[in-house]
């Protein structure tokens, strides 16, 4: 039978050994929204021997707690989450308080490091940004975040030369506008991040190579109902679209 630490390590993926699970209520089922997601109940505390703020010894002392509900990896089917109740310290010397900290999660962060690690996995392998948002139960929106934070190089004219295998994506913001994504389709690279999906806003991105450089692209994948399509032809001339990553349509005046 597997202990709190085990379960914690070995099922949950947390390797943080100042976390184990309560055992007294260790996970419950709940609906979120509409959707039924699992609880983990769990504690963070150590000891702290030295005051962050003012660094003196000897007078820190246990000083209630924080709960703190962290997402998890899915547990198939069900959206998970960590109800993490974080010990607080208080400083006897300078009177200041700090919370217990994790690899888990970053600081305010609700999202864990695990799931951001899964959610750049699988933009390295054409999913869209939607897709990726479903399987692991947070907005596409935030998905882009993700993405952006482990990559900031490819927000804004950052690509220069244009693979010869295209993904085009979109997806919506947190300000309700929509985001224009591509990749490169065979590499599984993220290749950019734009601000809008205009087609006259695209047009002037891919204004900036060269015909040359665009009579080389062989394919594009794209949405079927991206509105962005039907100007491809006249940017990618010699460009052949997949639709969905399964049906091939040739280019009109090819």
């Amino acid at each position: 039978m597997f202990s709190s630490k085990d379960f914690i390590s070995n099922l949950l993926g947390i390797k943080d050994p100042n976390i184990t699970l309560d055992e007294n209520n260790p996970f419950e089922t709940q609906m979120i929204g509409d959707v039924e997601a699992v609880i983990y109940h769990a504690v963070l505390t150590y000891t702290l021997k030295h005051c962050p703020n003012c660094g003196f010894k000897g007078q820190i002392v246990k000083n209630r707690t924080k709960t703190s509900r962290i997402l998890l990896p899915n547990n198939n089917p069900r959206v998970s989450y960590l109800d993490l109740k974080k010990q607080r310290f208080l400083c006897r010397k300078c009177q200041s308080t700090t919370t217990a900290k994790t690899n888990v999660v970053k600081r305010s962060r609700w999202i864990s490091e695990q799931v951001k690690l899964s959610v750049n996995l699988e933009a390295m392998h054409n999913s869209s940004l939607k897709d990726i948002a479903e399987r692991h139960g947070i907005s596409a929106s935030s998905v882009q975040r993700l993405i952006i934070e482990a990559n900031p190089s490819i927000m804004g004219n950052q690509c220069h030369h244009l693979p010869e295998h295209l993904l085009f994506d979109e997806t919506k913001t947190t300000g309700g506008m929509y985001s224009f994504v591509m990749m490169d389709s065979r590499q599984h690279q993220l290749l950019e991040m734009l601000p809008s999906r205009l087609t006259k806003d695209l047009k002037r991105y891919f204004g900036r190579f060269s015909l040359a450089e665009r009579q080389r692209i062989k394919t594009i994948v794209v949405d079927l109902n991206a509105a962005y399509v039907s100007f491809i032809p006249q940017i990618f001339p010699n460009a052949e679209i997949i639709i969905d990553r399964f049906h091939l349509v040739q280019m009109p005046n090819r």
